[in-house]
């Protein structure tokens, strides 16, 4: 599986929508508490207006997802907890698929 081909066809909405509840059942990567699905801001095939592929999903509760978006810098945000956000989402990725294999 190549992440970073940005021309790589999108996940199906159906598909994405399952990956999101996984996603938000795995508890916050920063606190451990319940999370919500948050759709990395710099991923590859992401563009203007256009939301990251639900490859590219990280857990975050509500406060925390909240923080990123108002912090201006997801990387940044993200390694001030010790986070490497391509690294995780690329490791819960592989997770699911081996947890859903169609």
């Amino acid at each position: 599986m190549n992440m970073l081909n940005p021309k790589m066809e999108r996940m199906s909405d159906a598909e994405e929508k399952r990956k999101r509840k996984y996603v938000a059942a795995l508890g916050c990567l920063i606190c451990g508490q319940l999370s919500q699905a948050h759709h990395m801001l710099r991923a590859p095939g992401k563009g203007m207006g256009v939301k990251a592929d639900g490859r590219w999903l990280l857990p975050l509760c509500p406060t925390h997802h909240r923080g990123l978006h108002l912090s201006g810098n997801e990387t940044k945000y993200l390694q001030e907890f010790g986070i490497d956000g391509a690294v995780e989402a690329v490791r819960i990725h592989q997770e699911w698929e081996r947890e859903n294999v169609r």
